[in-house]
Parts: structure tokens; C-alpha cells; sequence
């Protein structure tokens, strides 16, 4: 069974999933790909792509509630239930219903969650998935073009001549990825700092110059109101005027 990412929750880096797919059809193996940062953002093609499975969130390029999610299942592949029982059909039988999606849909269904992705679903055949791939594309482009001229700002994308997926990772020479996080969060409320979601490369040699025991003081910061958890030491609070004299001599934002 081979199973990766279609694109990178820390570089954006997109994979060639359409070439794994003809080598592990070709060893007759499993392939699962992980859709997290692409469903809703670029074009899918189970069949096309030889994919026996697929999974992503809901919540990010679906547009749904957090909570949702989808896993796809290619007819080759017979997967256990997790759980069993209360799926409401064949209430007859002791046996875990063996059709689908019955057999993995123990329980009361998040009926809402659902409800909520499909409008969000519904929104992206509306738009069309190539409109919405167009202005990301665009705004990320942007983005990387403002960063890359910015003195002492390291970015972290999909190597030149690669696809990037509009998620992009940076770091400025001197500041944890946490201050860089509250500033943001505190001055201008745009950001969105979680260093949980990307623990392991965090600590590689990609941010190897940063201690990991600074990225164990960060904040774990949304959008929309501050700290939600602090690591194993205390944090200061990071007031945003301190800030502007560090990063903005003029004092100006």
C-alpha cells in the first residue's frame, strides 16, 4: 500500500499523483491519497488517476463546517468497520450491514455537518472549480512575489518549476514562527499560527536554524480571538506597537 499527500500542508509542494497511480496499479498496490489541501482547489480523477482511495476534510477547500470530511473507496479495496451498530438498516440482523455506505456509518449522522458541506459543495460547481483555482493561484502568487522581496523573510514552496497549492511557510531571520504568528494575529488579525498541524517538520532541518524549544513556547493562535493553548512554558502576551519598532524602524504600518 503506498499512501502520501497530494500536496504539502508546509510547502504547498503539489506530488504527481497521476504517476504514482500508474506505478502502483502497475505492482498491483493499494494507493490512498491525502486531499486535504487540494479537494475543492484542483481537479480530482479517482479513475483516471487509479486512486483506490481518497480522503480529505471538509472544512478547508469543500467550504463545509469543521467536523466533516469524506473518505472515497475504490471498488478494490474491502476495509473493516471501525464500528458497529445503530445504522439504522437491517435493525434484523445481528451483523453489521455489510452494504454501503451502511457499514462504516455507525450511529446518528452528523445530519448538519453533512447538510453544511454539501452547500459548500454546491458552491464550487456554482463558481466553477477552474474559476476559484484561478484567483487562488493569483492571490498566492502575489503573495510569494511580496514575501521574496522582503529582507531577512526565508519562504518555504514547491521547488521552481514545481505546482504550489496556496499554502505557503516562511520564517524571518531572528523571530520564532510564534512572535511572527501574535504580531500578526494581534496587529492585523489575518493569521492563523498552529504549529500541531505540521509537529514533525517543524523540527527537521527545513527550520533547522530555530531551536525547538522556541517553537515549544508559541502560541497556537486563530483568527478572531488569541491564544487557545500554550505550550510547556508561559507565553507573553505580545503587544503589536513593540513589534512595529522591530520590524518597521518608522514605526509605521
Amino acid at each position: 500500500m503506498v499512501v502520501m499527500t497530494h500536496a504539502s500542508n508546509v510547502t504547498g509542494a503539489i506530488q504527481p499523483i497521476a504517476e504514482y497511480g500508474h506505478i502502483t496499479r502497475a505492482y498491483r498496490l493499494i494507493f490512498m491519497v491525502d486531499a486535504a489541501q487540494t479537494a475543492g482547489k484542483y481537479p480530482l480523477n479517482v479513475v483516471a488517476e487509479n486512486i483506490d482511495l481518497l480522503a480529505c476534510s471538509g472544512h478547508k477547500g469543500l467550504f463545509g463546517p469543521p467536523g466533516t470530511g469524506l473518505l472515497y473507496i475504490g471498488d478494490a479495496v474491502h476495509l473493516d468497520s471501525l464500528r458497529e451498530g445503530g445504522t439504522g438498516t437491517q435493525s434484523e440482523l445481528e451483523e453489521q450491514p455489510d452494504t454501503l455506505p451502511d457499514k462504516y456509518e455507525s450511529g446518528t449522522l452528523n445530519s448538519v455537518g453533512i447538510s453544511g458541506l454539501g452547500a459548500g459543495i454546491q458552491y464550487l460547481v456554482q463558481e466553477g472549480l477552474h474559476n476559484i483555482a484561478a484567483r487562488e493561484h493569483a492571490l498566492i502568487d502575489r503573495l510569494i512575489k511580496g514575501l521574496a522581496q522582503i529582507p531577512n523573510v526565508t519562504l518555504y514552496i514547491a521547488p521552481t518549476g514545481g505546482e504550489q497549492a496556496p499554502v505557503v511557510s516562511c520564517t524571518i531571520t531572528g523571530y520564532t514562527p510564534g512572535e511572527v504568528g501574535a504580531l500578526l494575529d494581534q496587529a492585523f488579525d489575518i493569521i492563523k499560527y498552529a504549529p500541531d498541524c505540521i509537529a514533525l517538520p517543524q523540527r527537521t532541518k527545513l527550520w533547522g536554524r530555530i531551536p525547538a524549544e522556541q517553537f515549544d513556547s508559541a502560541w497556537v493562535i486563530l483568527p478572531r480571538r488569541k491564544i487557545l493553548t500554550a505550550r510547556s512554558r508561559p507565553c507573553r502576551r505580545l503587544q503589536p506597537r513593540q513589534y512595529n519598532q522591530r520590524f518597521y524602524p518608522t514605526g509605521q504600518i
